[in-house]
């Protein structure tokens, strides 16, 4: 690479596993056996045989053999791509908050607060986050439910107004049912008039929603062309009542994502990792172009020489899967990423990694183990599936004994390698079988498979991890049990029947070591600070504090009480509905 390209990539390569074609399984001739020994009729009959000593159980299961976990038969590799340390973005930004504030804002949280002093609470966070930031962020703050209500105007956020557009965002009430169609083209009615005004803006829609449409459209192709693809859109599910498959619909969209948050009160964790991703991006509009090779996409299940992506964001280090035919030539294979970095074109090439020069002048290509991407490339196979699976009880249930037979496959692998047991890698394939395994056949059967394969794919930092019903580690290395939620169909006894006990716990807390960077958790600190999972973030990330130190950061007031009296409200509102 460049000098240049070394700036935005920090390190890249390329590493093939070296499978060799399997044999043709020879089909043995057939053999009559052998005639029986005749014996005499007055034989003295012979002792009976000793028995045979039970062997004793192997320590170890039988280990998989790697070649037979991928569903292709080729060889399989990865590019690694590691993202140099990224400065603040120098162009302005505009983040458009579009929040729900329907009547099912007011259910309470488990922590006994609010889906809507959540909500609140989290974009408060985020303002104080862009007054204390070098970086020009304006916002725009809308709430909808049958109609819109206009909170903050669009203007940057400083020191000096932060209390006033603090007040206006905790003013927002819940109050009647919920039209997604009238908010989205809404959105895309603002936006076009701020970009009129403001063309050096890059704009981010932040659309939250805890429900289902209620008013106005519910057919999710029609809302799905009320999407702009010209800007970023962020469209995130709150709690468990939104529907999965709307915001999976409007997040196809070309610079569209899709968040999932489990539990309300990790909102900020969420929010920290967006932000981050909108403020410290490497390169935009990527397009990965592969020569002599072919490259996965875990969205769509195909293989193609080309893979596009909306964005990378600094410090990330990303893992792309490879394929290419059986006894290809070791070095052949290289993959061209080009882009936008800070508004100028970007490209570079990687290659194979060199060969090993012997002391006898011979070449050995370089060993890499690449067992976690193989099982992670089934793993994200299996996610798409299930993401697809229709409720059929019949499929259901085979793709239930898929999923069984590849977690023993992940727990034979890791117990012969120990070295592996503590791995985040293997930890989360695990999780996201387990995870899917407990809601396919559920009403949440969507939500929890796209949360698990995009956090899977996208290589998150937040997992979504409280399965209703489902034992759970605490993150001090006890088990316990999730409380179920209505309508969740599978039990925790139907789970250990089909699972096994071994199996059925989860490793890790909602965040994956290996994808988070300090300057994420930074963001998440920040937007997470007044809450519980200011206490998570602690208590998770006390092991790495010699490894990922984190900068001071300002005291940020808890999530306050909703006023009894709604008349101290009335002169914090910026404009009548519409």
């Amino acid at each position: 690479m460049s000098t240049e390209s070394a700036s935005i990539i920090a390190n890249a390569f390329i590493q093939f596993q070296g499978f060799q074609e399997p044999p043709t399984t020879r089909v043995p001739t057939e053999e009559l056996p052998p005639s029986p020994t005749p014996q005499r009729q007055n034989a003295i009959p012979s002792e009976p045989p000793t028995p045979t000593p039970t062997p004793r159980p192997t320590q170890k299961p039988e280990e998989p053999n790697l070649q037979d976990i991928l569903s292709f038969q080729k060889d399989f590799g990865i590019l690694k791509v590691k993202l140099a340390d990224t400065p603040t973005t120098t162009q302005p930004q505009l983040l458009y908050f579009k929040n729900d504030m329907s009547g099912s804002m007011q259910d309470d949280c488990s922590d006994g607060r609010t889906k809507m002093q959540h909500s609140n609470h989290a974009t408060s966070n985020i303002l104080r986050l862009a007054a204390e930031t070098d970086a020009e962020i304006w916002v725009q703050v809308d709430g909808f439910d049958d109609k819109i209500e206009r909170i903050i105007p669009a203007q940057r956020v400083t020191k000096d107004n932060l209390p006033q557009l603090v007040a206006l965002v905790n003013a927002i009430m819940p109050r009647n049912g919920t039209n997604l169609e009238v908010a989205l083209n809404d959105s895309k009615a603002q936006i076009d008039q701020f970009k009129e005004q403001h063309p050096e803006f890059v704009v981010t829609q932040i659309f939250t929603t805890d429900g289902q449409a209620t008013v106005g459209s519910q057919i999710n192709s029609t809302l799905k062309e009320c999407v702009d693809p010209r800007y970023s859109n962020i469209f995130i599910g709150l709690g468990l009542d939104h529907s999965a498959d709307t915001l999976n619909a409007l997040s196809s969209r070309k610079h569209a994502a899709y968040y999932f948050i489990d539990k309300i009160e990790n909102g900020g964790l969420v929010f920290g990792e967006v932000i981050h991703s909108i403020l410290y991006k490497a390169l935009v509009d990527v397009t990965l172009t592969v020569e002599n090779a072919e490259i996965y996409n875990y969205q769509t299940n195909q293989w193609s020489t080309t893979l596009e992506i909306d964005s990378l964001t600094g410090e990330a280090e990303k893992t792309y899967h490879l394929r290419r035919a059986y006894n290809a030539s070791q070095f052949d294979v290289e993959v061209k990423i080009s882009g936008t970095a800070s508004r100028q074109p970007f490209s570079t090439t990687i290659f194979c990694m060199p060969a090993l020069i012997n002391d006898d002048g011979t070449e050995t290509a370089p060993s890499l183990d690449l067992s976690k991407y193989i099982f992670r490339q089934r793993t994200q196979e299996l996610l798409y599936e299930a993401k697809n699976t229709t409720q059929d009880p019949t499929k259901i249930k085979d793709l239930k004994k898929k999923m069984r037979d590849f977690l023993a496959q992940i727990k034979a692998h890791t117990e012969n390698h120990p070295e592996l047991a503590t791995d985040s890698t293997f930890q989360t394939l695990n999780d996201d079988i387990v995870i899917v395994i407990r809601t396919l056949g559920t009403n949440y059967q969507t939500m929890y498979t796209s949360a698990r394969a995009n956090s899977n794919g996208r290589e998150c930092s937040y997992n979504v991890n409280s399965v209703p019903g489902a034992p759970r580690r605490n993150l001090g290395g006890g088990m316990r049990r999730s409380n179920a939620y209505n309508g969740f169909v599978n039990t925790d006894e139907d789970f250990e029947a089909e699972v096994g006990d071994e199996l059925q716990m989860l490793s890790q807390g909602p965040l994956t070591r290996a994808h988070t960077t300090p300057r994420q958790l930074t963001m998440m600190r920040t937007c997470s600070s007044g809450t519980q999972a200011q206490q998570l973030l602690d208590e998770q990330t006390r092991s790495l504090s010699p490894l990922l130190p984190f900068p001071a950061i300002p005291a940020i007031p808890a999530i306050p009480a909703i006023p009894e009296n709604q008349e101290d409200l009335e002169d914090l509102t910026t404009a009548n509905p519409i």
